[in-house]
Formats: C-alpha cells, structure tokens, sequence
C-alpha cells in the first residue's frame, strides 16, 4: 500500500499549518492532556485486550481520537494513543507484550487520516511477529490514486473502515491468507463525516466503541 500523498493535498496541509497552527507534542500512553481535562477515580479494569488508538498528520484534525480512547478508558479498556507516525516502535512493544502476557489479547487497532493507514500496516507488521490482531478500524484512510487500496494482513480477524469514496478515501481488500470479515462503509452521505470531521462524528464513534466492547466481551466469554 503505497501511503505518499498527492502532491496537491502536502501542499494544502502545509497551507493550513499557517492558519491552524502544529501541535508537535507527542502523546503517551493513555489519555492526552486534551482528554484528561477533570480527575475521575480510576475505572474498572477489563483485564485483558489492548487497544492502540492512533492519530493522524501531527496530532491536528484527529481529535476525534482522543474522545473515542477517552471513551474506552472510562469503560476500564486499556488504551495507547498516540500519533501515527510511532507505529512501528508501537508493533515491536505490543509483540513483546503479547510473548510475555497472553491477556494483551485481543489487540485492536482504531486511527483516523494517516493513523487508519498506519493501523493495517501496523497489524501487517504484527503479522511478521506472528501476533493475531482481532480488529482494525479505520476513520478515512488517504489513498494516492483513486484506484489505490489497503489489504488486510492474514492475522486479523476483523477490519471495519470508514472511508469516503468521493475523496481521497481508500477501501481495505484481502489480502494473501486473509480469511476474516472487511466492512468498508462509504460515509460520503453522512452528514459531519467529512476527511476532518470522520473521526468526530459521533455516530461513528459509537459504532466502533460498541463493536470493540463487543469483541472484549466475546473474549470475556470465551475464557470463562
């Protein structure tokens, strides 16, 4: 999947840099100070599952990743958010996590922009490590050309993607060995589901909330 973008479009986030400023700052594990505004006493851990939110171009238009991973830690999810461009760093400490602590699983992956293109090449590096990914979600990843597509690697299980097909929007197709469920659901027609505003959109949101405590609760029952 090739992940260099038009040309047009580095110029127009360079422009808008200008007007909206760059926030550089990296974010660490759990929520970003944007988040975590007011203390709230500790929620109750699930105990298993890992989820790695990652946003897109320097922490700016996905802020929408910030709810969603303030979402899922009030529900006791354990959550890493951070920006795309960590990905690899992020996969070589998972797949260690994962050798050593069975309850990692399942690992989940959520981004937005450039985080939803660094989300399926982070799960096809975790292929390499032989670690299973049971669901990547993906907020409007960017192709290169209209034609452009993102393949899911053999070790994950499930793939939903928003995407939005009028723009530079990219759909996920199997890849080799791939044997699980893709869901591409074109928002073009959602209203506030535009490139800057997917990941805010609270419709959406709610849907990839649910589905991931649906598949911490599978988990929960199955090891019981």
């Amino acid at each position: 999947m090739r992940l260099t973008l038009n040309k047009l479009v580095v110029a127009a986030v360079a422009v808008a840099f200008v007007f909206f400023g760059v926030d550089g700052q990296r974010p660490t594990v759990g929520p970003s100070v944007a988040v975590a505004q007011k203390p709230v006493p500790p929620p109750a851990e699930i105990g298993h599952g890992y989820v790695i939110v990652l946003r897109g171009l320097m922490n700016i238009w996905s802020r929408g990743m910030d709810t969603v991973a303030k979402e899922l830690q009030a529900r006791g999810v354990r959550v890493h958010l951070d920006n795309h461009r960590h990905w690899k760093e992020i996969a070589a400490t998972v797949a260690k996590l994962y050798e050593s602590e069975k309850s990692t699983a399942p690992i989940i992956i959520i981004g937005h922009s450039l985080g939803a293109n660094a989300a399926i090449l982070m799960a096809d590096k975790l292929g390499q490590y032989k670690v299973p990914v049971r669901l990547v979600i993906g907020f409007d990843g960017l192709a290169y050309t209209e034609d452009t597509q993102a393949t899911a690697s053999w070790n994950v299980q499930e793939v939903l993607n928003f995407y939005n097909s009028k723009v530079l929007g990219v759909e996920v197709i199997p890849g080799r060995g791939f044997s699980g469920k893709i869901d591409n659901v074109d928002v073009q027609k959602v209203r506030g589901a535009g490139h800057l505003k997917v990941d805010k959109n609270p419709e959406l949101q709610a849907r990839a909330i649910s589905l991931v405590m649906e598949v911490l609760g599978e988990s929960k029952s199955a090891s019981n």
